[in-house]
Formats: C-alpha cells, structure tokens, sequence
C-alpha cells in the first residue's frame, strides 16, 4: 500500500523534521542535480535527482520534493517514505502528472534514485525545483534545479504592394507564433527602414505571439529589393531566415537610348528605344516630336521609333510617353543629324594628317643632306684661307702659325711627304 492511502500527506510531511539526526557526524552526504533542465511544452521531463554518499553508507529516511515559483511560493508536490511509499499532495501538479523515475519505489527498498518526471508540460510547471534527502547518519542534503519550459515558434513572413509616396509604411511583416518564451525578430535589407515589433500572450496556451513590422519609405528602387526576416529562439538550432521581395508601385520612369550618335543623311539602320521602368507594367508607349508630328521617315513599334532612312527632317527633339494603370511618364532626346558618317570624317582627317606629317619628313631630310654636303665642302675647301695656309697635293693644310713657324712646318711637311712633282 503506498503512503497516498494509508496516510493523510499533511502527517508524512511532518516525519521529515523527524528525521534521527541526533548524534550524527558531518554531513556526508552529496545530492546531485543539474543546475537547469529544459522541457518542451505538451512533453514530458524528468528532473534528475540522485544520492551520493560521501563514503559512508547512510539509510534514506525520507526524500522531499519542493517547488517555488513567483506566484505559489513554496510547496511540497512529491513525498517518499522508505515505509509507506510515494505521496503526491492536492494542491500541487496532480498525481496524474508526477511520478518518480525509479523502480526501487517499493517500501523497505533503498532509495538513491529520487528522479522526479513530469508529463504533460505546461506553462505554470517552469520553475525551481528542490529535492531534499534525509538520511542517517550523514544528516540532510538537497539540490535545486530550474526547469524551464519551452515551445518552438512558428514563423511566417510576407510583403505587402504599397504605392510609391514620401512617408514611411509598412513594406512587410513577420510573424512568430506558438513560441515560449516570446522569440526574437529582426530585419535585414539594402535599404535603409526601421521595424517595429508587437508581443502579446496566447490565452489559455502559455505561448506567445510577436509580429515585427518593417516599414521604409517606399520607393520605385525599393521595388523588387530583398528583405529578411530573422528569427531566433531557444528551441532553434540556428536562426530560421525568412526571406521576402518588397512590391512597390509607380509610374514609369522613362529613358530614350540609341545604338550610337552617328546619325547622318541616308542612314539605313538607326533606332531609338524608350526604355521604361515600373510597377505595374507599362500598357502604352507614345512616340512625338516637339514639333508635333512624326518624320515621314519615321515608323513607331510599340517601345522602338525606326527611321527608313534618316534625313533632314529627323534633326528634332523626339519625345516618348509611357503609360501604366497609375500614370504617365515621359522623356526626351534630341538627334543632331550630319551630312557625312563620322567614319568618313574621321577618315579624311587622318589622310590629310598623313599627307602633312610626310612633307615635313622629306623637307627635314633635304635639309639634313644640304647640311652635311655644306660642312664637308667648307671642310675641304674653304673659300676663304688664311694667308699662312699651305696646299699639299690635293688636300688643305691648316697652319695658324706665323713667320718662321710657317716655313719650319711647311718644310717638315715638305720632307715628311716626298718631292712634289709639278705637272
């Protein structure tokens, strides 16, 4: 028979100061605990509780279990007694919920093994749980542990189609729910924006609920951009991200390209494109001119003005309307025609370039050959010689002495070169 029925809870709780204690010696016992135990909301959890003597063999006299929490305080929810068994009290979780893990549970069984389990967790079951032994003769020892009850959110993001504008809205949501505690939310984007996050409780499941708005001012740049939502939570082995694309809506944005600015006078090929941007897509385009009409020359395909050929007329400013379901937008550009291709002008300009760099090249190089033949004629032969210059042979001597210096150097060249034979 265990102690539920052959005693009322209120007398077993009052064998626990009743333990022998007297004459005991130090205490010499350990119980061992972890310091937190997490369990998921709806599981089961036990609370690990176990007797370690400190080499003494000691007799368990009762072992208690206590839980505080904020709002109850302190009560005892499980009782055992080596002599009438397990008691669980009214006024805690219920025994339908508790029981202890250990099979030795029958009376006069040694009990080292005060395991605790819990099933069905719920909100109010999160907090300190003490397990205490009496024993003899190493006295009482307890431990305490936090259990912590948790559940896994259920997260889910998503954009909202806003219309362009100057003030900040909400671009996009994201939503965690069924999460205890409450999850943790944050926003990643290119653009620059700012979230705002609400939390409130789930009556009667002890979960909660946190929605986090990103809000931005919306712009046509922001359509098609890339927000994430981060979540991140206890049971989460790494935080879930939860992308989505950002919806804006605008007018067209208008651009006018062509394949280059080479237009000139019976050009085949030539092409202007309306380039266009916007949310939703366009639904017309509309060629003009500042003028008014179109060249006779000129023939409109929806975003493409083709010219068969270019002419005169085509030197004109050309407009493009766009249209979508929320407006209208327009550009314009204006084509200088020319008589000539620029290839050909470019051409003709290097022939000429040529032409000129070759006259001053060839009148260089006569002027260099009349240099030379000029110094080696005034070399050789100068049409003006001093007086003390003496001809040998064919050739010119130099002398810039004077008077007897003259002569000894003409006589020494004389000896040194032979008799000069006349002719």
């Amino acid at each position: 028979m265990d102690l539920a029925s052959s005693l009322p809870f209120s007398l077993l709780l009052l064998l626990l100061p009743l333990s022998p204690c007297l004459g005991a010696t130090p205490q010499s016992i350990h119980v061992k605990m972890l310091a937190v135990v997490h369990g998921l909301l709806g599981k089961d959890v036990q609370l690990p509780c176990h007797l370690v003597p400190k080499g003494v063999e000691v007799q368990v006299s009762q072992v208690t279990w206590l839980r505080q929490n904020q709002t109850s305080g302190t009560m005892s929810i499980a009782v055992y007694h080596p002599t009438h068994g397990v008691g669980f009290p009214s006024t805690g979780p219920g025994v339908e919920r508790l029981a202890f893990v250990s099979q030795s549970q029958d009376p006069g069984s040694e009990f080292h093994n005060a395991t605790l389990l819990i099933r069905d967790l719920r909100g109010e079951d999160e907090a300190n749980y003490t397990c205490e032994f009496a024993t003899f003769p190493g006295g009482n020892g307890k431990g305490t542990t936090l259990l912590r009850v948790l559940a896994e959110p259920k997260s889910h993001a998503e954009s909202y189609e806003v219309a362009s504008g100057p003030d900040p809205v909400t671009m996009a949501s994201c939503v965690s729910s069924g999460g205890r505690p409450p999850a943790r939310i944050s926003w990643s984007s290119l653009l620059a924006g700012q979230s705002h996050e609400t939390r409130t409780a789930e009556p009667g499941s002890d979960t909660f609920t946190v929605t986090s708005h990103l809000t931005q001012v919306p712009m046509a740049r922001a359509n098609g951009e890339k927000a994430i939502c981060k979540v991140e939570h206890e049971t989460l082995r790494e935080p879930a991200l939860l992308s989505v694309t950002l919806a804006v809506r605008y007018c067209p944005e208008v651009s006018i390209s062509s394949h280059d600015d080479d237009w000139y006078v019976g050009r085949t090929e030539a092409s202007l494109n309306c380039d266009a941007q916007s949310n939703p897509e366009p639904t017309s385009y509309n060629w003009s001119t500042i003028s008014g009409s179109l060249p006779s020359t000129a023939v409109s395909q929806g975003a493409m003005l083709i010219f068969h050929p270019v002419d005169w007329s085509v030197n004109t400013t050309f407009i493009c309307q766009v249209t979508n379901a929320l407006g209208t937008g327009w550009a314009n550009r204006t084509i200088h025609v020319k008589e000539t291709s620029s290839a050909k002008e470019s051409s003709a300009a290097s022939l000429s370039t040529g032409q000129v760099v070759a006259i001053v090249v060839g009148v260089i190089s006569v002027l260099s050959i009349l240099g030379v033949f000029l110094w080696k004629r005034k070399s050789l032969c100068p049409g003006h010689q001093d007086r003390s210059a003496t001809q040998v042979r064919r050739g010119c001597l130099f002398s810039f002495g004077a008077g007897s210096g003259l002569r000894d150097s003409v006589e020494a060249l004389a000896a040194a070169l032979g008799p000069v034979q006349g002719r």
